[in-house]
């Protein structure tokens, strides 16, 4: 439940989505079908659905849609489908199973605003904003924050149909799912800020980096030390084995920011100025040359260590070259693990991963600061105590602005019969 509705609630557009098993989606997360529907039709573009018998009250199926999303645009929602909301419907066919008459339903957003919340687990601090749709223009993001120098309107020239991979990760996703995914970045050139947050998962199940021309002095990992940090970052074994680490702020003084750092819960190796480093009997931490572990990770792939063995400097996405690009070897190397990765017992590849069970290391994760900041655990699958779903507006009222411009309700005028109406 927590799941879903924390996915409701990010900036997830897709181009397409079939929902075609509403009747087990509806068990599965103890919604209404009025709340489902409002939900999901605010995820994609365009949505291909079939709404179970016997689920509501209307005449048509149709109707059943009308009457959602006219509910939902009269909530003063913080989070979710706010009052701006319009969808073109069309019904594409009909079925009949004795007494039961359903349709195949298919919608298109034309116009919405939606309170998002982006990096629930992942990220010490949640980043908030208003999520603005119109069919045939760009999309706009209106940052809700209570500094004023952070309310610039953005306007996203390419957007990405994506699933944020901090997201992903602090939901849950099998060990299996996400070792692809670190052979997945091996294609992609070391940028700066490369922690999880700034990853995407878009077309094909494939990752792409974003905000990868940070201007920042921060010393960002490089070579074999940055393939481990991304291990660190999916909670994978790293250098340090299965060991599980923390994000912790150190030495802050008034005139400098703390430096952000990543402790092994049993306080023997730390990630800090890009570099890892070992525990010595003296208590200090000396860098650690992670080569020879990096070198033999997914051995079973030829290709794959000629890939690690490449110079992942960090260069600004806009000034990478084939040089300091990935070789061809690591696009051999994934199309080598994924295969491995997702072999049937006859050696044929399938689609789902072999291992299928979610391993949830990464709930344990946890970030601290010294600046009093609140620790922040994810827990999958678990609602933290100080936030309800019971209500309409969730979580942190506060942030979230009654109105913003054109956010006023639209007319009804339409009325349920035409199927090309548009709400």
């Amino acid at each position: 439940h927590f799941r879903m509705n924390a996915f409701f609630s990010t900036n997830n557009l897709f181009d397409h989505q079939f929902v075609l098993r509403t009747d087990e989606l509806l068990m599965a997360v103890n919604m209404t079908l009025v709340d489902l529907l409002s939900n999901l039709l605010g995820m994609s573009r365009e949505t291909k659905l079939i709404i179970p018998c016997g689920s509501h009250d209307e005449e048509t199926d149709t109707e059943a849609i009308y009457a959602a999303v006219s509910k939902v645009k009269r909530r003063e929602n913080e989070l979710g489908i706010r009052s701006v909301f319009e969808v073109a419907i069309n019904t594409l066919a009909t079925f009949k199973v004795g007494d039961c008459v359903t349709d195949l339903v298919s919608t298109r957003l034309v116009r919405m605003h939606k309170g998002a919340m982006l990096k629930w687990c992942y990220y010490p601090k949640w980043v908030r904003f208003v999520m603005m749709y119109e069919y045939g223009e760009k999309m706009k993001f209106q940052p809700v924050d209570p500094s004023p120098r952070n309310q610039k309107l953005k306007v996203i020239n390419k957007y990405h149909s994506n699933i944020n991979l901090a997201d992903l990760i602090g939901w849950g996703v099998s060990e299996t799912q996400r070792e692809l995914f670190w052979l997945d970045m091996l294609r992609h050139g070391n940028s700066p800020d490369p922690a999880v947050q700034n990853w995407l998962v878009t077309q094909g199940g494939h990752l792409i980096r974003i905000d990868g021309n940070d201007n920042s002095k921060f010393a960002y990992p490089e070579n074999q030390h940055y393939l481990q940090y991304m291990r660190l970052q999916l909670c994978l074994d790293t250098v340090a084995g299965d060991i599980p680490f923390k994000q912790v702020y150190e030495n802050e003084t008034k005139k400098a920011k703390p430096e952000l750092i990543y402790m092994s819960t049993d306080q023997n190796w730390r990630m800090s100025f890009g570099k890892w480093r070992k525990r010595l009997p003296s208590g200090k931490y000396d860098e650690y040359n992670v080569t020879k572990e990096t070198l033999t990770l997914h051995s079973e792939c030829p290709t794959c260590r000629a890939c690690l063995s490449h110079n992942f400097r960090k260069v600004k996405m806009v000034w990478h070259t084939p040089t300091s690009l990935p070789p061809a070897a690591c696009f051999e190397c994934y199309a080598c693990g994924r295969k491995k990765l997702r072999s049937a017992p006859d050696g044929t590849e399938r689609g789902m991963p072999v291992q299928t069970k979610d391993v949830d290391m990464c709930s344990d994760v946890e970030t601290t600061t010294r600046r009093g900041v609140e620790t922040h655990k994810c827990f999958p699958g678990k609602l933290p105590e100080r936030w309800s779903i019971t209500q309409p507006s969730w979580p942190h009222k506060s942030y979230f602005p009654k109105l913003l411009p054109g956010d006023e309700n639209p007319d009804d005028k339409k009325k349920p019969g035409n199927l090309n109406a548009v709400l």
